[in-house]
């Protein structure tokens, strides 16, 4: 299975559990979307996070298997907001690359001592370098 597959597939599972997803997805609609399949994913989260032993005043149980399910649990949200947003999967690759890109570079010119300028005549890193 590759990354094209998971956004095919996980597009099919939104399209089985809300009839009608994609269809007509304007700003309203992908906003409402976004938000409910954020508040999903931070739920997600929060059940990764209860899989470890974080809690300084109970012994917890740290669980490795169930830890595993969550963060795949975490990218099903991923993936379905970078559907509803219209992305596909050749997208979202691009993105992420030049992405990791910035960071690296952002890394390597001063980033962590607040050397690196984000903004250049008005212009963001981002902007110039990841969606320019």
């Amino acid at each position: 299975m590759n990354l094209q597959d998971v956004f095919e597939k996980q597009k099919q599972l939104n399209k089985l559990i809300v009839p009608g997803l994609y269809k007509d997805l304007d700003e309203k609609k992908m906003t409402e979307w976004v938000i409910k399949l954020n508040l999903g994913m931070q739920q997600e989260q929060a059940e990764l996070v209860d899989s470890l032993d974080w809690k300084w005043w109970k012994k917890g149980e740290f669980n490795l298997n169930n830890a595993k399910v969550e963060i795949v649990d975490i990218m099903h949200f991923v993936v379905s907001i970078a559907t509803v947003l219209g992305m596909d999967a050749d997208e979202f690759l691009e993105i992420y690359a030049k992405k990791h890109a910035l960071n690296n570079k952002r890394q390597e010119n001063g980033y962590q001592d607040g050397t690196y300028e984000k903004v250049i005549d008005g212009v963001e890193d981002n902007v110039r370098e990841v969606l320019g």
